[in-house]
C-alpha cells in the first residue's frame, strides 16, 4: 500500500517510510533515505529460504532479524516484526543515487518498489511452494 511519505527520525537523519504493506503473508516496506531508496521484506520465522534465489533489484543486500538501523524509531513497530528482514537496494549503476555526479539514472516511484516488492514476494512463495 502506498503511503503518503511519513518522515520518521533517526541518529543518521530522516527516514520516509514510502511503501507499507502486506502480499501473500508477507509484510514488505520501501524507506528512502534521502540518497536511494531501500526495500525490505519480512520473512516469517518458520520459513526457509534461499536468499540467492530470490529474485530482486540487484539481488538480496541486507539480512537481519530487525531492522536495526530502524529500531531508534519508537513509533515505526515495522523494525520488530516476528522473523526475520531482507532487503536490497537501489543504487547501483543503473540507478539514481543523489551523491553521484549528475542527474543520472532511474529514479524510482513508490509504485515500482511495491511491485518490486511483490514480484520477490512472489520469488519466494513460488520457490517454497505455497499458493499465491
Amino acid at each position: 500500500m502506498i503511503i503518503s511519505k511519513k518522515v520518521y527520525q533517526n541518529e543518521r537523519g530522516p527516514v520516509t517510510l514510502l511503501v507499507d504493506g502486506t502480499h501473500c503473508g508477507y509484510r514488505y516496506l520501501a524507506v528512502s533515505c534521502g540518497e536511494y531508496p531501500l526495500c525490505y521484506i519480512c520473512i516469517p520465522k518458520e520459513k526457509t529460504i534461499n536468499m540467492n534465489d530470490i529474485r530482486c533489484h540487484g539481488g538480496v543486500t541486507y539480512d537481519k532479524k530487525t531492522l536495526h538501523w530502524l529500531k531508534e524509531i519508537t513509533v515505526m513497530p515495522i523494525a520488530y516484526e516476528p522473523g526475520f528482514w531482507i532487503g536490497w537496494d537501489y543504487a547501483h549503476v543503473s540507478d539514481y543515487v543523489s551523491f553521484w555526479p549528475g542527474d543520472r539514472g532511474t529514479k524510482y516511484t513508490s509504485e515500482e518498489l511495491e511491485q518490486d516488492c511483490i514480484e520477490a514476494i512472489n520469488s519466494i512463495v513460488e520457490m517454497i511452494g505455497e499458493n499465491t
